[in-house]
């Protein structure tokens, strides 16, 4: 089997992405893993003992652990869904052509330009549960106050709210590229389907014009041949009857 010349140059165009990929994911999994094997000793200071898979044995038998992935599985078969159909909803009305879309399009995506920072600090003061913006204006409207972060009940549904605030502009940007993108291409198959229609259609132009021509050169032929015929019977008859035509006319 011979091999060609260039086959590494596609892998030399890949191996920076592969050398920062192993250093900084498969490296650290590794390290990880290695070092749950292993348990910190108070009185041995510094040195760990290996304690092979008992870390994991007390982490499975361990309530809140189960608890935790409960939460974790609930709140992505919440949020993917609800922030997949939310941002193509708005990316679905970012791309209509109205007037004034564009300052739609500006404060849809404000969540977007500010860092994640921000928003937690941000958020966290406006759902604070003593004296926050929100209960603020709950009280203002003669409603009860809520304890959002700090209830049980209300904290999951508070990080989705405020993750979703985020998140969803970030898709529905992604899906307005991807809906533009669409577009384009829809256009551009288009214009290719009106170039590739174009030799057909001028080869069926051409069919019809080649039929006009010949069936006007088959008109043509066949009047003259009637003419001729009917020129010769004329003079047929004449030299018939009138003989001494004949001789004037030689």
């Amino acid at each position: 089997m011979k091999i060609r010349k260039d086959f590494f140059v596609p892998y030399l165009f890949l191996l920076p992405a592969i050398v920062l990929l192993l250093i900084f994911n498969f490296v650290p999994a590794v390290a990880t893993l290695r070092e749950s094997l292993y348990a910190e000793s108070i009185t041995r200071g510094a040195d760990p003992i290996f304690v092979g898979l008992d870390n994991f044995a007390r982490v499975f038998t361990d309530p809140v652990f189960w608890k935790s992935v409960q939460v974790t599985l609930l709140f992505n078969l919440l949020v993917n869904p609800l922030q997949t159909i939310l941002a193509l909803g708005l990316s679905l009305i970012a791309n209509q052509r109205v007037s004034g879309i564009k300052y739609f399009r500006s404060i849809y995506l404000l969540p977007i330009a500010v860092s994640i920072n921000v928003t937690a600090v941000v958020w966290g003061l406006m759902v604070d549960a003593n004296g926050g913006l929100i209960n603020g204006m709950l009280n203002q409207l003669g409603l009860p106050e809520q304890a959002f972060l700090t209830s049980p009940a209300q904290a999951l549904w508070t990080i989705i709210m405020i993750i979703s605030w985020k998140g969803i502009p970030y898709w529905a940007l992604f899906q307005s590229l991807y809906l533009a993108a669409l577009d384009v291409a829809q256009r551009l198959v288009a214009v290719l389907l009106v170039y590739l229609e174009a030799p057909t259609v001028t080869i069926r132009v051409g069919t019809y014009i080649r039929r006009i021509h010949h069936t006007r050169l088959h008109l043509r032929n066949t009047y003259t041949q009637a003419h001729l015929s009917s020129s010769r019977r004329r003079y047929a008859y004449l030299t018939t009857n009138f003989p001494d035509l004949e001789t004037v006319t030689n």
